[in-house]
């Protein structure tokens, strides 16, 4: 699935840094599917009924899944010659930057991405284009990356 980023590759264009969502980003959805799990066990145990427990799983599996496609269907990359972001599955956002347009790169990471590793790196081009890469792991080592190939 992740073959986007070398199917639209010019000739003489080359991937510099790649990189996918942090792993981390499954820590919300499977926290919240567990729940949805253990507030179905308590429905069926308290004689609510199956329906709504069995309607409650399935709203927690979704979630689950959801996530898990979501990293599955992003790809992030820089070549020697644009900032690229791809998410989607059926449908498809790819935003692209310009290396010679990008003026700068900006990294966010709160207390929790501090502590895990992953944070999102923001690429800012002429006027308001913008790229995000959300979730990577390691955004200092990316930044540093494209900081050597803007010059």
């Amino acid at each position: 699935m992740k073959n986007y980023v070398k199917n639209t590759l010019d000739k003489g264009e080359k991937i510099i840094v790649s990189s996918e969502v942090s792993k981390w980003s499954y820590a919300g959805p499977i926290g919240f599917g567990a729940f949805m799990f253990y507030l179905a066990s308590l429905l069926i145990n308290t004689g609510w009924g199956q329906i709504p427990a069995i309607l409650i799983i399935l709203f927690g599996l979704y979630v689950i899944v959801s996530a898990f496609i979501s990293r599955w269907t992003t790809e992030y990359a820089v070549t020697n010659r644009k900032v690229l972001a791809k998410t989607g599955l059926i449908s498809r956002k790819a935003d692209e930057l310009r290396i010679s347009k990008v003026e700068g790169c900006d990294v966010l990471q709160g207390i929790q991405g501090r502590l895990l590793g992953y944070g999102t790196l923001i690429f800012s081009g002429m006027g308001t284009q913008k790229v995000q890469f959300e979730m990577v792991p390691d955004p200092l080592s990316i930044k540093k990356q494209v900081d050597r190939v803007i010059g």
